[in-house]
């Protein structure tokens, strides 16, 4: 089969085609005739080399996190899936030199799920990590629940765009930092409030107490929230941050940080995909690049222009 892997840390020119073989699947595992791979930050970034202290990596290295495709076989003990199922799934396996630039992949049938039957392949691509990551910070790390209210720096991205949807669908409220230009997009996917995070005085607009504060801009977003969030609350962050000034910042409070990582699951996914069905999830638009144009998405997803999320026609 062919696929792109990174062959050493470095820009686009690290990028090259490979030819290997079928992967099979094992027992529990499905294999999957990938259709549309998702692009996202940590492709560029595990290839700059930005990662290279968080886990162990071994070239070459195929990169991508989120795949849509059909079911091509499955592993004796797969009980939820069939040939010709079309699913998708975050594919962040444990060997992560494996990822879903290539043309097939074999996937541990618990992360994997049904896709959304009312959006394409293309789009279902772009969905897993970002809605993924929005869930796990929500409901596993903040555990938020109705009434409460949190801050979501960073809501006219991917991830921010999707948490603020799951956070309105469970009644909490929401105030959002976004630019001035993208305050109407936020306020028009839920956010009861949205605040200019360029302006600097933008903790005294809020008039309730915060219960939370989700981080998926970076910046002064974490020291901004301990001014915000209320005694024994939580800040999470997926782009990191914390160090030992804003620890004691937030100890005064009693307030705890936590960095976190996404984990794939299917059965989150399916949860997922069943409020995408609903129509209650507005998904970001995408733009399509043919599979030899890799190095052109992780460039259009590196200059932070792109509006919407990159994917790459596989199939």
């Amino acid at each position: 089969m062919k696929a792109f892997a990174m062959t050493s840390f470095g820009g686009n020119e690290v990028m090259k085609e490979i030819n290997l073989d079928i992967p099979e699947p094992n027992e529990n595992e499905v294999q999957v005739k990938i259709h549309y791979a998702g692009v996202n930050p940590i492709d560029w970034k595990t290839r700059e080399g930005y990662m290279k202290n968080f886990y162990p990596h071994t070239f070459p290295m195929i990169l991508g996190k989120d795949a849509s495709g059909i079911v091509t076989k499955i592993g004796e003990n797969v009980k939820n899936f069939k040939v010709g199922d079309v699913i998708y799934s975050n594919t962040n396996k444990s060997d992560r030199s494996v990822g879903a630039y290539a043309e097939y992949i074999t996937l541990d049938e618990n992360i994997v799920a049904h896709a959304p039957g009312n959006i394409s392949l293309a789009e279902a691509a772009s969905v897993p990590l970002v809605s993924l990551t929005a869930w796990q910070a929500l409901f596993d790390t903040i555990q938020l629940v109705k009434g409460k209210a949190i801050l979501i720096h960073g809501g006219a991205g991917a991830v921010g765009g999707i948490a603020i949807q799951l956070a309105k669908l469970y009644s909490a409220t929401v105030y959002a930092t976004a630019n001035i230009m993208q305050h109407d997009f936020v306020k028009s996917i839920g956010a009861d409030v949205v605040l200019n995070y360029e302006d600097t005085n933008y903790p005294t607009l809020i008039n309730q107490e915060i219960d939370a504060a989700f981080d998926c801009a970076g910046g002064n977003s974490i020291g901004k929230s301990i001014e915000i969030v209320k005694p024994n609350g939580m800040i999470v962050t997926i782009v990191g941050g914390i160090n030992d000034e804003l620890q004691q910042e937030a100890n005064k409070k009693n307030i705890t940080l936590k960095m976190m990582i996404t984990t794939p699951n299917g059965a989150q996914l399916s949860k997922i995909k069943s409020a995408i069905e609903e129509n209650k999830l507005r998904l970001s638009p995408i733009k399509e690049f043919a599979f030899d144009q890799i190095s052109e998405a992780l460039t259009a997803s590196q200059s932070g222009t792109l509006k919407g999320k990159a994917v790459i026609s596989i199939a």
